[in-house]
């Protein structure tokens, strides 16, 4: 059912008389800064450290699974002569430290130790955690590459 008051004729006037054109802006979504030079430089500083870290956990994993290769190879069964010598060895230990292994004990059944355990360092990881430590060490890397390729426009 039309409305009886509209004019098309009308209404198009009024659209022409009123219309505003704003046109396409260049550029429009885009951050308008340019990032400095020293911020291109830190990004591909850190891209560079962290690639320095993946070297270097890549070459401890290789001597560490060289080693644990080794270590495999020339292990062998230890025989009840060893097993002796470690029973008295272990039994030696407990006699001369009662004292602090009854602290321990009692640390841990409070929920606490009283050891404070130090983050470890490359070195002392096993090759399992070198691997987790370079997959993490991966993903960092590429997080600042393309935080550096960002920067610079590409």
């Amino acid at each position: 059912m039309p409305r009886a008051n509209y004019d098309p004729q009308k209404a198009h006037d009024y659209y022409e008389r009123t219309k505003h054109l704003k046109g396409r802006h260049k550029g429009s979504g885009k951050p308008d800064h340019k990032p400095s030079q020293a911020q291109v430089a830190s990004a591909q500083q850190k891209v560079a450290q962290i690639e320095a870290k993946l070297n270097h956990l890549r070459e401890l994993l290789r001597a560490k699974v060289a080693d644990e290769k080794k270590s495999s190879s020339a292990s062998k069964k230890p025989t009840q002569a060893d097993r002796n010598k470690a029973a008295k060895d272990s039994k030696h230990y407990r006699d001369t430290h009662k004292q602090q292994i009854k602290n321990l004990q009692k640390g841990k059944k409070n929920g606490g130790g009283t050891s404070t355990s130090s983050p470890k360092t490359a070195a002392d990881m096993s090759a399992s955690e070198l691997r987790s430590a370079i997959s993490r060490t991966v993903v960092q890397l590429k997080q600042a590459i393309n935080n550096a390729q960002r920067l610079r426009g590409g």
